[in-house]
């Protein structure tokens, strides 16, 4: 994959201490990657995904009894990597183990409402008549489902570093934010983009008919006749044409718009909680790496807003 949420541990560690720990922390990288991976495994099982980074999934691959045994797998072989650090002391060690175990947890807690969401067990309607409501429902979900990953790797971070209790509290807020945010971030991608950009296959959420943050405001913001259309179009949703013409009413709206302010305003708030931190280059790359994901959701924005603009013209 792309291998950020290992590159985010080290960068966590550097933001929390000056000491060389590069060392140490290379044991740890794979452990990221195993938990991360073994869980995309098992979430294109559960979603019905047939590509996963350019390739077929792997249980197109190997059938789906042995894919989830593998995806499984991975979620306890890093405790084989953590038990060989040998210079964890024991009081490191199990403290690690918990972190590992409560992103694990909540992780699956995560899952299970992104499903329960899921085609045939959701009323659209009903819950976008409470949007407030809805929209820290979706938020708290994403918090338990990507938040609590990286918020386990600032944590671990901290461990390793044995920087001081604040400052590893304040990095791990931060990363739950920043987690939550890249799940927005992600949701944005799954519209703005095609499959060869995605490595996947775009709309997925809405061929599952989940709804997600961008949903959320895109179906908000129509008139009730215009929303009950669209809701009928994404539960009958049910291939790639249906899909992109669902992605495009989107972009029509103001949702994207919607959800980057809503993700930079969280982001503002996280980044004010820092301010304990050293400014460092890495505490900087914190910063810097969330803000150029969202300006690129932008500039994606603005060159659809203005091919929309000249094909009007033409």
């Amino acid at each position: 994959g792309k291998g950020w949420r290992s590159t985010y541990l080290m960068i966590c560690c550097h933001a929390l201490s000056e000491k060389d720990v590069d060392s140490r922390v290379r044991d740890f990288l794979p452990v990221v990657e195993m938990l991360h991976t073994g869980s995309l495994i098992i979430d294109d099982i559960q979603d019905g995904s047939l590509l996963r980074r350019s390739q077929p999934a792997l249980h197109t691959q190997i059938g789906e009894a042995l894919a989830i045994n593998v995806g499984n797998f991975l979620y306890f072989l890093p405790l084989i990597i953590i038990r060989k650090a040998r210079w964890l002391s024991e009081t490191q060690r199990l403290a690690i183990y918990d972190h590992v175990t409560v992103a694990l947890r909540q992780g699956h807690i995560g899952q299970a409402l992104d499903l329960a969401y899921a085609k045939g067990r959701d009323e659209l309607a009903d819950r976008l008549t409470r949007f407030e409501q809805t929209r820290d429902e979706l938020t708290e979900q994403y918090r338990l489902k990507t938040g609590s990953q990286l918020e386990a790797v600032a944590r671990i971070a901290g461990v390793i570093t044995q920087a001081p209790q604040h400052l590893i509290d304040a990095i791990a807020e931060y990363s739950r934010v920043f987690g939550v945010v890249f799940q927005i971030i992600d949701d944005l991608i799954d519209i703005q983009e095609g499959r060869e950009r995605l490595g996947k296959h775009e709309g997925e959420d809405i061929r599952n008919s989940k709804l997600n943050m961008v949903l959320l405001h895109a179906l908000s913001s129509l008139a009730e006749a215009d929303r009950e259309r669209l809701i009928q179009m994404i539960v009958d949703a049910d291939d790639r044409e249906a899909c992109l013409k669902i992605g495009e009413i989107i972009q029509e709206t103001a949702a994207i718009d919607e959800c980057i302010a809503f993700s930079e305003d969280m982001m503002d708030t996280a980044w004010r909680g820092l301010d304990p931190l050293p400014l460092t280059d890495s505490k900087v790359i914190l910063r810097s790496v969330p803000q150029w994901l969202l300006n690129q959701r932008k500039m994606r924005r603005s060159e659809s807003t203005c091919g929309t603009s000249k094909g009007a013209r033409r």
